[in-house]
């Protein structure tokens, strides 16, 4: 992944982070103790500084109620996700790819696993 690759995936994952949050109307503090993260790394990813690692990417989606999908769109280009969307098999592509690129493959392939079964 190329820096500006790795810079507009961060901008995505920050941006999409405060929308989500501020649209759940959860707290950042409250992500800290369900998700299991510290108040430093909560601050990392809203400020675009870091981005999360996988497990923590799927648990923050799980403690916003959205898809992983929502977490990577392009925030300037926000569509809302419906009932349909689980049928379009290319919808994930970005996603499986960034995975991809930052694991290996028995890793990656674990993780596809454990992601296409929350799906369900």
């Amino acid at each position: 992944m190329t820096d500006k690759q790795m810079d507009q995936l961060t901008y995505r994952v920050s941006t999409n982070l405060k929308y989500y949050l501020s649209k759940s109307g959860k707290l950042a503090r409250q992500a800290e103790t369900e998700v299991g993260v510290t108040e430093s790394q909560v601050s990392n990813y809203l400020a675009g500084r870091r981005l999360p690692n996988l497990q923590n990417t799927i648990r923050l989606c799980k403690f916003l109620n959205i898809k992983l999908q929502q977490l990577l769109e392009d925030p300037d280009n926000r569509k809302p996700v419906t009932a349909d969307d689980g049928d379009d098999k290319y919808k994930d592509y970005e996603m499986y790819k960034f995975i991809a690129e930052s694991l290996s493959y028995r890793d990656f392939q674990r993780y596809k696993k454990d992601y296409e079964s929350q799906r369900k």
